[in-house]
């Protein structure tokens, strides 16, 4: 698919909106990478269809821009920074935090220390159990695996 698509997917109703797919490549901070391409966002995507190949971290901010496109009330992001260097992974969740104030955002994540400063609550699981629920403050003070889980990351 080409860029649009792979972005635009995220809101097929809005899939023509150029102006909106490209704030949207700026806020998932690739807007350098697809300015040089002849075609722009109608550029075709993966070197299996004879077309541009990203990087898997760029591959999984795309997937973050299709998410960011869509403007949804619940967002539910599995380990969405798992590809991406510590940099980026700061950033995007800088941004996904930004971009979804006022939401609800459920993330799973096993890097704790990207999201600590925004005061989450966390809903804590070990083999399929809830054994926590509250923010890192009370959790790091009431939960031994808690407690392990901050000391390791």
């Amino acid at each position: 698919m080409t860029l649009r698509h792979n972005i635009g997917f995220g809101s097929i109703n809005e899939i023509n909106d150029d102006k909106k797919i490209h704030h949207v490549i700026d806020k998932i901070q690739l807007k350098d990478k697809f300015s040089n391409y002849a075609n722009s966002i109608d550029e075709q995507m993966g070197k299996w269809f004879g077309g541009e190949e990203l990087s898997k971290g760029q591959w999984q901010r795309v997937a973050i821009g299709r998410t960011l496109f869509r403007n949804s009330e619940i967002y539910i992001l599995d380990e969405p920074t798992a590809s991406l260097d510590p940099q980026y992974e700061r950033e995007i969740f800088r941004i996904i935090f930004d971009e979804t104030n006022e939401k609800i955002c459920i993330f799973i994540t096993h890097r704790l220390e990207s999201i600590k400063k925004y005061n989450p609550r966390i809903l804590l699981f070990s083999e399929g159990t809830l054994i926590g629920d509250n923010f890192h403050e009370v959790l790091s003070c009431e939960n031994t695996l808690y407690q392990r889980l901050t000391q390791i990351s």
